[in-house]
């Protein structure tokens, strides 16, 4: 069997993105993204635009949710 891994990862902020409310998630995000891409499996994941790392693959889409 061939395995195949795609992942897909946001946070909706309460605050602005650069708000301290969000260093948790800011401060996972890069070894989560590092456990990802050793997984069996892997074959790429998008950046952001105009950020360092990975090459965007076109704009960014953040789900919606209702409550």
């Amino acid at each position: 069997m061939t395995h195949r891994l795609a992942a897909y990862n946001f946070g909706i902020f309460t605050q602005r993105a650069e708000h301290s409310a969000n260093e948790g998630w800011r401060q996972r995000h890069d070894p989560l993204m590092e456990l990802v891409e050793t997984a069996p499996g892997f074959i790429a994941r998008s950046g952001y635009e105009g950020e360092p790392g990975p090459k965007s693959w076109g704009k960014q889409s953040v789900p919606r949710f209702t409550k």
